[in-house]
């Protein structure tokens, strides 16, 4: 019984001594929230202008110094975004918008592919690739060829039509033809000739007593110009041969083409027998 007064007036006289110890040391006692509390901390700002002197006292830590900046006389935390000093016509820093995208999922293949950093068999699939890549060059090649010929062909045809649109229109006249417009062409023309080739007989015809008989045909344009001269049969003398042909300059120019024969040919041939007879005269039948 005693022993326990004892125990009980030990407890009571320590912390009695305690209490004395911390009213004399001045020690107090702080609630939990206040002793974990976080210590002040300081804004961090982006500011687009350097002052030469640095404030005395930085409400905000930047990347330069800046004693103030703003309109207003408050202090007011910095709220208007980042702008660079160039003016773009956009919103927000991007000029272009930037849409978000994923590259596109490649198929997989269901075909198993064995590697080996060496390997005793060879593989055909780089051969097989060019050869593919070889026929594919070959039939743009056969199909390039193909169009260039018909380019060609085009283009002939072309010209063909177009150098027949340009040809002139040909009429022959000979002695069975019956049409009216071209037979009384035909008669002016027979006279003029035959008393031109009389007038103009060829000298060495009537010494050497020379007499024969040619096809002439002579191609007169609308104008009444010589278009051209040709023997189709020769008497085969040249001396009438050529006699002929002089006759026919001679009498040139003929009368031009008109009426229903002009409508009809640009240029008419006039096919003819050229007879030189013993008399010294010359007739066309």
């Amino acid at each position: 019984m005693n022993s326990l007064k004892n125990d009980a007036l030990t407890v009571t006289l320590f912390i009695a001594a305690a209490l004395h110890a911390l009213l004399i040391l001045g020690l107090g006692f702080v609630s939990f929230s206040t002793a974990i509390s976080a210590p002040p901390s300081l804004e961090v700002i982006l500011v687009q202008e350097r002052d030469s002197v640095a404030p005395e006292e930085a409400d905000y830590i930047a990347q330069v110094s800046q004693d103030g900046g703003g309109e207003t006389d408050e202090n007011t935390r910095p709220s208007s975004p980042f702008t660079s000093e160039r003016d773009f016509d956009t919103n927000g820093v991007a000029p272009v918008p930037v849409v978000k995208s994923a590259p596109e999922v490649a198929e997989s293949s269901s075909e198993d592919v064995l590697t080996a950093v060496f390997s005793d068999t060879e593989t055909a699939a780089q051969t097989d690739a060019e050869e593919n890549l070889t026929d594919t060059t070959r039939v743009d090649r056969v199909v390039i060829e193909e169009n260039l010929d018909i380019a060609k062909l085009a283009a002939e045809i072309d010209r063909q039509q177009e150098e027949f649109a340009k040809r002139p229109k040909k009429k022959f006249i000979n002695a069975r033809t019956q049409e009216a417009a071209s037979a009384e062409y035909m008669k002016y023309w027979i006279e003029k000739v035959e008393r031109v080739g009389n007038l103009n007989y060829p000298d060495a015809a009537r010494r050497n007593s020379l007499t024969g008989a040619l096809i002439l045909t002579v191609g007169i344009m609308k104008n009444g110009d010589i278009e051209s001269i040709s023997i189709d049969e020769s008497s085969a003398q040249r001396v009438l041969d050529d006699s002929a042909k002089r006759i026919v300059e001679l009498s040139a120019p003929f009368e031009p083409l008109q009426g229903e024969l002009a409508e009809q040919a640009d240029i008419i041939y006039i096919t003819r027998t050229w007879e030189f007879r013993g008399d010294d005269s010359v007739t066309t039948y």
